[in-house]
C-alpha cells in the first residue's frame, strides 16, 4: 500500500513538473499578462483574446471551455508522458512551429458540437464533452427529470 502511495506521489510531482516546464517554454512566446490563473478566468477575458490556450490536460481543456463562447480555444498537453491528451493534440515540443503558424493564420479551425443545458429554465455554461449530473453529497438521495431534444416547459 505504502509502495503505490509512494508511486502516486511521485507521479504527481512529475506532472507537476512537467506543467511548470511547458509553462516556462509557453511564457518565451507570450507577455506575463496573457497568462490567467484558472480561478481568475472569466467570460469577458476570453472574449477579448484572438486565441485562448489551454495549457494542461483534456479535464482541463473542458474546463477552459466553459469560459469561450466564440473565441478560438487550443488545447496544449502540458505532461505528453503521462497523460494521453486525446483533445490535446500540441505539447511544446512543436510550439515554435504552431505560433509560426498562428501568426501567419495557417491553420485549420476545428468546429465542435458543443452541449447546451438548461438547469430549472436557466442556462448553464456550454460543455465541450460532458456534463456531472449529481449531488455535491454523495449520501444524499438525489431526483432527475432528463429530457433530450424537446423544449424545456
Amino acid at each position: 500500500q505504502e509502495s503505490r502511495i509512494n508511486e502516486d506521489t511521485e507521479a504527481i510531482i512529475k506532472g507537476h513538473e512537467s506543467h511548470k516546464q511547458s509553462e516556462a517554454e509557453l511564457k518565451k512566446f507570450f507577455a506575463d499578462s496573457q497568462f490567467i490563473p484558472q480561478d481568475r478566468l472569466t467570460k469577458d477575458i476570453s472574449a477579448k483574446a484572438d486565441l485562448v490556450i489551454a495549457l494542461g490536460g483534456d479535464d482541463h481543456l473542458q474546463y477552459v471551455s466553459h469560459f469561450v463562447d466564440d473565441t478560438l480555444i487550443m488545447g496544449m498537453n502540458s505532461d505528453p508522458v503521462l497523460s494521453e491528451g486525446k483533445l490535446n493534440y500540441f505539447t511544446t515540443e512543436n510550439l515554435g512551429g504552431v505560433i509560426r503558424r498562428l501568426r501567419q493564420d495557417d491553420f485549420i479551425v476545428e468546429h465542435w458540437t458543443r452541449l447546451e443545458a438548461r438547469l430549472n429554465g436557466s442556462k448553464v455554461p456550454l460543455a465541450a464533452g460532458h456534463y456531472y449530473i449529481g449531488s455535491g453529497d454523495e449520501e444524499s438521495m438525489t431526483s432527475y427529470i432528463l429530457r433530450y431534444r424537446c423544449r424545456y416547459r
